[in-house]
């Protein structure tokens, strides 16, 4: 406007410049919001209102299970390069988890579940200890269709109490190679395994996971060994974290 000669009053300035941080903002956003889009590829306008739209909707509300006691921030979300790196199907870290190549559990089979396992192995590194716990939510109750492990210190009584209850059912000799059964979340059940062991190898054998939660405790029963959890159609991860809120369910 200076260029044409035209000078305006003040206030008007002011205003001016708080239109264009607010222009910028907006536009920072939808290219958040396309990033984070498999759907957004060839970035055509009505793309960007679709993506834009779909990001406002994940920061107001949730209708699923995994990651909801907060809106979603960036470590919810894979690394930007994680699609390109995980061709060479390797695993990557980003916020608590750990990315890795395909949606979820429904994509395990038995020509790659030993990626999968080096992926449980590569989580486990991070959170190998006691208060650990090793989470992979099932389809339907996950915000981000990448496949994440979720690494956490669990926190609070939930997961003190699970933890306990598992090794009392676990680690009496007599029940650590079987699967057990009865009071367990999600009408769920449980195994030990000497060691760390290959954690899908071990789930399958109990049939299909595609809709289970498939949850790891490393250096159970006095360090010992591991015990495997499912739980059928739903997840515990905020549970176990600490971080349960009933507002967003």
């Amino acid at each position: 406007l200076k260029r044409l000669g035209f000078q305006l009053p003040g206030p008007c300035r002011a205003m001016w410049r708080l239109l264009v941080i607010v222009a910028a903002a907006a536009a920072d956003e939808v290219s958040v919001a396309l990033e984070a889009s498999d759907d957004c590829q060839d970035g055509t306008s009505s793309c960007a209102l679709n993506a834009l739209q779909l990001s406002k909707r994940n920061h107001s509300f949730n209708d699923t299970d995994d990651d909801l006691s907060d809106p979603l921030d960036p470590s919810d979300l894979p690394p930007p390069e994680l699609k390109k790196k995980t061709r060479g199907r390797g695993w990557w870290p980003g916020g608590d988890k750990l990315w890795g190549s395909g949606k979820g559990l429904e994509d395990i089979n038995e020509d790659n579940i030993g990626y999968y396992n080096a992926g449980m192995r590569a989580a486990r590194a991070r959170c190998g200890g006691p208060d650990c716990a090793l989470i992979v939510n099932p389809m339907h109750h996950r915000t981000v269709e990448q496949f994440h492990i979720h690494f956490a210190h669990y926190q609070g009584k939930y997961g003190a109490d699970l933890k306990s209850k598992l090794e009392k059912m676990l680690c009496n000799g007599k029940t650590k190679s079987a699967w057990i059964h009865g009071g367990l979340p999600c009408h769920g059940t449980a195994s030990y395994a000497e060691g760390f062991p290959d954690v899908f190898s071990l789930a399958m054998e109990k049939g299909s996971i595609d809709h289970a939660s498939v949850i790891a405790w490393p250096s159970s029963c006095g360090g010992k060994g591991t015990i495997i959890e499912l739980a059928f159609h739903c997840s515990i991860e905020h549970q176990i974290r600490g971080d349960f809120d009933a507002r967003f369910r």
